[in-house]
């Protein structure tokens, strides 16, 4: 059986069919490969032609200064596709097109491109820097053996902002005869304060399941609705939180919810991310869209020390509720599982008009599910 190319990144719906039949299917792409490369452990093939890298961005920075990098894989054994590695001996990387976090290091978000770019941070003191990498051309058709790949570094100066020196003129004193002088009263001249102001768009979330369980790690999902002012596809993915915390998982399939005609967005965070405390919380979720917007969007939970015990005898209920909560989660859940096998199918046939089909299947599901929470959510705001 042949092995999984670990460079794939597959999404939150999108996965990769595993070589082996009691191997998962991997998500993602596989970081600690920045100086070793692709080929440890039989990963993928040392042949040739070997692919080469191209890095665009700042041989220099000064402390504290952020730039963004653009790398484009050429040549190799295929143009299909490709998959990256990247990592800095000092400094912070943020994930921009095409990519995404693997712990510290920069990986494929996608298969199917072979050009890449993240944002690199440079560290507070000034010193040199290593921008390691590793990447492979791949051809995408589950076999590692026509696959190959190569490694690459770039050397990045870090430098400390240039210090401004005031010279002070000379001044030469000429003696004059005394000289009768008038004084006026003093001018006061008023100086009005300059008022920067950042316009924030307004956006619409709904927060599921909205009743947590301090300190009880669980899925948390969030619908960011699209608008007139707001296109979600021009959000850019490193930039969201919620309430600081960056999501687990950014899902690529975008549809309309809410059936505005508007594509909108599911995000998942992690509970334990969170910082949560008991009764009603009101979380927000903010981010930046590529034209430099910001915008913001809020909803209020309820956080409880224990889950309630409630008698379920009626529907509108708190544990109705919290059943719900579940329902609709396991709605989402199913919807993805199913989504999945499609993909996996339409992966396996290779054909262009199936990949789109399968696609729409998502979509569809997906905002099928979601309407399904929203329309029937009910909350418990007592948080007794």
């Amino acid at each position: 059986m042949r092995k999984r190319i670990w460079f794939i990144l597959g999404g939150a719906l999108i996965m990769v069919l595993a070589s082996y039949a009691t191997v998962s299917a991997l998500t993602g792409g596989f970081a600690g490969r920045t100086t070793t490369g692709c080929g440890n452990g039989g990963c993928h093939s040392t042949g040739t032609p070997k692919p080469t890298a191209t890095i665009v961005g700042p041989a220099s920075l000064t402390t504290g200064e952020s730039a963004l990098y653009t790398v484009t894989v050429v040549g190799g054994s295929s143009t299909t596709g490709a998959g990256i590695d990247f990592g800095v001996t000092a400094g912070t990387l943020t994930a921009g097109t095409n990519t995404m976090l693997s712990g510290s290091e920069i990986v494929h978000s996608t298969k199917v491109t072979r050009t890449f770019s993240f944002t690199l941070t440079a560290p507070a003191i000034a010193q040199t820097i290593a921008l390691n990498g590793a990447f492979v051309s791949s051809d995408n058709d589950g076999s590692a053996g026509d696959d190959t790949f190569g490694v690459t570094s770039m050397t990045i100066t870090v430098t400390a902002p240039p210090t401004t020196t005031t010279t002070q003129p000379t001044t030469t004193t000429t003696t004059q005869p005394p000289t009768t002088t008038t004084t006026q009263p003093p001018t006061t001249t008023t100086t009005q304060p300059t008022t920067t102001t950042t316009v924030v768009i307004p956006a619409r979330i709904d927060i599921v399941p909205d009743c947590l369980i301090k300190d009880r790690p669980m899925a948390v999902r969030v619908f960011l609705y699209g608008s007139a002012s707001l296109d979600v596809s021009k959000v850019k993915r490193g930039s969201i939180r919620l309430d600081g915390a960056s999501p687990t998982s950014i899902p690529r399939v975008r549809a309309d919810l809410n059936g505005d005609g508007k594509p909108d967005m599911m995000l998942i965070f992690k509970a334990e991310d969170l910082d949560l405390e008991i009764g009603e919380q009101n979380l927000c979720l903010t981010g930046m869209t590529d034209g430099g917007k910001h915008f913001k969007g809020c909803d209020t939970i309820c956080v409880k020390s224990v889950r309630p015990a409630h008698a379920t005898t009626s529907s509108t209920s708190p544990a109705s509720s919290t059943t719900l909560n579940t329902t609709s989660s396991s709605t989402i859940s199913s919807s993805t599982t199913g989504s999945t096998q499609a993909m996996n199918a339409t992966t396996e046939s290779s054909t262009s008009g199936s990949r789109r089909q399968a696609h729409q299947q998502l979509s569809d599901m997906i905002r099928d599910a979601a309407h399904n929470i929203v329309r029937d959510r009910k909350r418990d705001r007592s948080c007794d």
